[in-house]
C-alpha cells in the first residue's frame, strides 16, 4: 500500500483548510493518525496510508462546529453507504448555459456496500480522475468533473422531515486537493 507522511501532508492541506493542523492533532488524540517523532525536515513524521489519508480528508470536510468533533464525525461519515446514483446533467455555474437546456437528473436507488471511505480511498489512486466531494449533515455527494451525474451517500434511508427542510451546511473537498494529496503517495 502506498504511503506518505504527515509533514508532507500539512502544507498541501493548509491553504484550503486553515484548521487542518488542529484537526490533525484531534485525529492523533483519537488514535486515527499514528504518533510520529519530532525531527527536522519531517524526519520521524508519522507515516499514513491511503485509507488513513481518506479519513483525514473526510475529517477536514465534514461539517462540524468545533475541531474536537471532527474525529467522531469523520468516522461516522466514513461508514455512510452509497444509496443513490444520479445521471444526467448537473447544473453548472456557466452563464452561457440556460437551466432549461439541461436534462433533469434521474435518481435511482442503489444497493451497494461501498462506503464514503472506500470510494474516497479509491479516488486517491494516482490514475483516478479527481472528483469533487460535497459534505453536509445528511448526505455526501461525489461529483465528477464532467458534471454528468453523481453518487450520493447517506447514513441510512432518507428520513422524512415534517415541515420545512432543515438548514443545511455544506462543505467541499475540491478535486484539486484530492489530486495534490494523491500526488504525495509513494
Amino acid at each position: 500500500m502506498r504511503t506518505t507522511t504527515i509533514s508532507k501532508l500539512r502544507p498541501v492541506l493548509a491553504e484550503d483548510f486553515p484548521q487542518s493542523r488542529t484537526i490533525l492533532l484531534r485525529l492523533h488524540e483519537a488514535g486515527v493518525v499514528p504518533k510520529g517523532r519530532a525531527g527536522r525536515a519531517g524526519i520521524g513524521s508519522a507515516v499514513v496510508d491511503q485509507r488513513t489519508l481518506a479519513l483525514i480528508l473526510i475529517a477536514l470536510a465534514v461539517p462540524v462546529f468545533t475541531p474536537i468533533e471532527a474525529p467522531a464525525a469523520a468516522q461516522e461519515c466514513a461508514g455512510w453507504r452509497l444509496r443513490f446514483a444520479e445521471s444526467g446533467h448537473v447544473p453548472v455555474d456557466d452563464p452561457r448555459v440556460e437551466r432549461l437546456q439541461l436534462q433533469p437528473l434521474s435518481r435511482r436507488h442503489v444497493e451497494d456496500q461501498r462506503t464514503v471511505l472506500d470510494v474516497l480511498t479509491a479516488d486517491l489512486d494516482a490514475d483516478a480522475v479527481a472528483q469533487t466531494w460535497v459534505f453536509d449533515e445528511f448526505e455526501v455527494q461525489r461529483r465528477p468533473g464532467d458534471s454528468r451525474g453523481r453518487f450520493i451517500f447517506t447514513p441510512s434511508e432518507f428520513a422524512v422531515f415534517g415541515g420545512p427542510e432543515p438548514v443545511r451546511h455544506f462543505t467541499s473537498l475540491p478535486a484539486r486537493v484530492i489530486r495534490a494529496v494523491a500526488d504525495l503517495l509513494a
